[in-house]
């Protein structure tokens, strides 16, 4: 097993003191029943719309990270696996660049869940894939073969089909 540096996000419960870009109004609702659309964070014009979003998720988009980018924190307990619905208009007449709705949805959560991160670097375990002595034992692809990767899973074990 190698370490690996990764830049992180650790997020603590206070308020957010920074004047940042925020949206005109914003509702954020605990979701319930089923989605009332596909789940994930949408933007159309003025309007940003996420369905069925974890805090965690939408603190994935605000800060445009993976989730194992976001340290497990006591500041997230509190929300645990709970879903929200969000629905927000940005101000102006111009509609905001995606830069501009990550940073406002960053406020909104730094108002309403006392959310805000900061930057740290660790050092983490990760797997390598290393060559066998006798190199890979990939099969060349047919000319015509198709290039959209297939996955299949299999309890802990994943396969990776392309060009068949």
């Amino acid at each position: 097993m190698a370490v690996c540096r990764s830049a992180g996000f650790v997020l603590s419960s206070a308020i957010l003191g920074l004047a940042q870009l925020s949206f005109e109004v914003a509702s954020i609702k605990v979701h319930e029943g089923p989605s009332r659309g596909r789940p994930g964070v949408f933007t159309s014009g003025m309007r940003l719309e996420a369905n069925a979003r974890t805090v965690t998720a939408l603190l994935m988009f605000a800060y445009n990270v993976r989730s194992d980018q976001i340290a497990p924190s006591r500041a997230l307990e509190p929300f645990g696996d709970t879903f929200y619905d969000l629905d927000a208009k940005a101000k102006g007449e111009t509609p905001p660049a995606a830069e501009d709705f990550r940073q406002m949805m960053a406020s909104l959560l730094a108002g309403r869940f006392r959310l805000r991160m900061h930057r740290e670097r660790r050092e983490m375990p990760v797997y390598e894939l290393l060559l066998g002595r006798h190199g890979p034992k990939f099969n060349p692809a047919a000319p015509d073969a198709d290039t959209v990767p297939h996955n299949t899973a299999s309890g802990r074990n994943w396969l990776v089909t392309v060009g068949s």
